[in-house]
């Protein structure tokens, strides 16, 4: 080539490959110091964010922790569920200013941790980062535990085909169980059979709640008998359990109208049923109407008639009529 311009290539070289000059090997050596800048750049934030994401563990852990440890308290102590789950928390490696809030849902049935710490940088510093945030939350709530759910008990409430609320108040005590009288049926005292037959799947629905489904409308069988003895044992068992998930309302008192937990043996679920539309005795199938929310006080005399205080009508029941989100309850991680 001609004029004074230096050639970047010489030629070929002897062995047919190209031949490079000083020149554009320091070109080269300049770009592989950009890359090389890059790669090392790239690697640090890299060891930034594997940081970062050890500290998001950590924190995670400790929330889901706290979380579970505060909602063994719901819904009847939500107090001592927030300060457990702030101690749990700290026992977990987190500071207390890193404890932003651990709020009670509405219902008291959950409860929600949300941590925060400030996680330093290293190599992010040459991008003009120092530090960064990193935040999590973990909410847990309680669930009817399945082998001890108390729902739907296996007392027919006589409600005649259509509006029952002229027979039974809210707040008004009254007796189930008591005679024959109060089914129209000969031999019938008010029990049913659901799921089965016999005085032992009674008394275990009594006392754990019937989980099947039973809609308003289905037809459910008698069991004829007073079952005095299983009836009293399984009441019994009840009143024991509420007393000792809330000890605020003694055994045989109700509590205030406005003021029913929401979760307690004692509160129970009833079909309630037409028995004037079988017109015969014995071991029938009678219609349920509607479902009744009452509070279990206990029995009475020989029969062990049951008293229990009217609360008022479920027209939907959770899972349609399978009302079993009543009892003894479990803490789990909801997110």
């Amino acid at each position: 080539m001609g004029g004074g311009g230096e050639r970047v290539f010489e030629g070929l070289s002897k062995k047919g490959g190209l031949k490079m000059s000083r020149h554009s090997k320091g070109q080269v050596m300049v770009l592989y110091a950009g890359v090389l800048v890059v790669l090392l750049g790239a690697i640090g934030l890299c060891t930034d964010v594997a940081v970062s994401y050890v500290h998001w563990q950590l924190l995670q852990r400790a929330a889901d922790a706290a979380a579970l440890a505060g909602a063994s308290y719901l819904p009847s102590d939500t107090s001592t569920a927030q300060s457990t789950a702030v101690a749990i928390a700290e026992k977990n490696g987190i500071l207390a200013s890193e404890i932003v809030s651990t709020p009670i849902s509405g219902t008291e049935l959950s409860i929600t941790v949300n941590l925060t710490r400030t996680v330093p940088y290293y190599f992010a510093r040459a991008l003009g980062l120092t530090s960064g945030l990193v935040n999590v939350s973990a909410t847990a709530g309680v669930q009817p535990n399945t082998a001890d759910a108390r729902g739907l008990i296996p007392i027919g409430l006589s409600c005649p085909k259509g509006n029952c609320s002229d027979k039974y108040k809210v707040g008004t005590t009254y007796s189930m169980k008591q005679d024959q009288s109060q089914t129209s049926l000969s031999g019938n005292w008010g029990a049913l059979a659901l799921g089965g037959n016999g005085a032992s799947v009674y008394r275990q629905n009594l006392a754990f709640g019937y989980n099947g489904n039973i809609g308003i409308g289905s037809l459910v069988a008698t069991e004829p008998g007073n079952i005095v003895g299983p009836t009293g044992q399984a009441v019994a068992e009840r009143l024991a359990a509420g007393v000792a998930a809330d000890p605020t309302v003694a055994a045989g008192a109700a509590p205030a109208p406005g003021n029913v937990p929401t979760y307690d043996p004692r509160l129970v679920v009833l079909p309630m049923v037409d028995y004037s539309a079988s017109g015969k005795g014995g071991k029938t199938s009678v219609p349920v109407v509607s479902f009744a929310q009452m509070w279990l006080l206990g029995v009475t005399g020989n029969n062990n008639t049951i008293q229990a205080v009217f609360l008022g009508t479920l027209t939907n029941p959770p899972s349609g009529s399978s009302v079993n989100n009543f009892g003894v309850l479990t803490p789990v991680l909801q997110s």
